[in-house]
């Protein structure tokens, strides 16, 4: 482990007056040092595992807590901001037993904001996912119109917006809006080579993605029973009907280009039983 000297802060500590100079040893988490995430982290998962909940396999940041062999707690951690889901006689595990090391900036509940994602979670239990905030927050890209045909390249300020906005919608697919998984994921393999027709389909995209902000993934509450929840992969693809694009490997060479290329695409599902011999269920994506 490592050990920290720090200088105290312009005008001292009170509790310290008279003993100068003097310096700070510090072995916890402090903000601003390059381990201060990673440090929080390995004390919080110490303190969970303290308190009887249990880390995922699959995912380590995901933490679970059982009674009688029934799911009752469901934890997740980003860094410094907990999220959790708890049946109301067990939340003090978390609330009492796990909080009760830290020193807690404010608790949200039913609305929040979380990795970016804002949560709304109704009085039935039925919980929305949006991300209205962020896609306001993009700008879309600037460009002059005047004598520019479609076919035209785009210039390098306009690849340079064009890569940071079709990013951002990009993750936003991903995350809340999967029917603009195609069309992000497609700009973002011509972008480096973009003509000017990709710079205007791209800020289409985020004029539509921004009419739609307040659109998201609703996840219904007590739709089917998670334990008997089967695991579904929803696929298609298209064969031969696409082109790919291959950067050019300096500024006076062009692009090489491939037709006939192929698509395939996969979202996968948590859905009821139904879905195993019939083709009609719930899922959740």
């Amino acid at each position: 482990d490592r050990l920290l000297l720090l200088r105290p802060p312009r005008g001292g500590i009170p509790e310290m007056k008279g003993r100068e100079p003097y310096r700070i040893a510090a072995n916890k988490p402090v903000y601003g040092t390059k381990d201060a995430g990673r440090k929080f982290y390995n004390t919080f998962k110490k303190r969970a595992l303290e308190c009887g909940l249990i880390e995922m396999r699959l995912c380590r940041s995901l933490y679970a807590y059982y009674d009688n062999d029934e799911l009752v707690i469901l934890a997740g951690a980003h860094v410094d901001d907990i999220m959790w889901a708890a049946k109301p006689e067990f939340e003090y595990v978390i609330t009492e037993k796990l909080f009760s090391h830290f020193l807690l900036n404010h608790i949200h509940e039913n609305k929040f904001r979380f990795c970016g994602r804002d949560y709304e979670q109704d009085s039935d239990g039925t919980v929305t996912i949006t991300f209205q905030n962020n896609v306001e927050k993009i700008l879309p890209i600037k460009f002059d119109r005047r004598g520019r045909k479609a076919e035209d390249r785009a210039d390098v300020q306009e690849i340079s917006q064009g890569r940071s906005v079709i990013g951002s919608l990009a993750w936003i697919a991903r995350q809340a809006r999967p029917e603009y998984c195609y069309s992000t994921s497609r700009l973002q393999s011509v972008i480096a080579q973009a003509k000017f027709k990709h710079i205007q389909q791209c800020n289409q995209v985020l004029q539509d993605v921004q009419a739609t902000s307040n659109i998201g993934i609703v996840y219904q509450a007590k739709k089917f029973d998670f334990a008997k929840g089967i695991l579904i992969s929803l696929s298609d693809a298209s064969w031969a009907n696409d082109t790919k694009v291959i950067p050019a490997e300096h500024e006076n060479a062009g692009a090489k280009i491939f037709p006939k290329r192929s698509q395939y695409g996969r979202i996968p599902l948590l859905g009821t039983p139904e879905l195993w011999d019939g083709m009609k269920g719930i899922v959740h994506i």
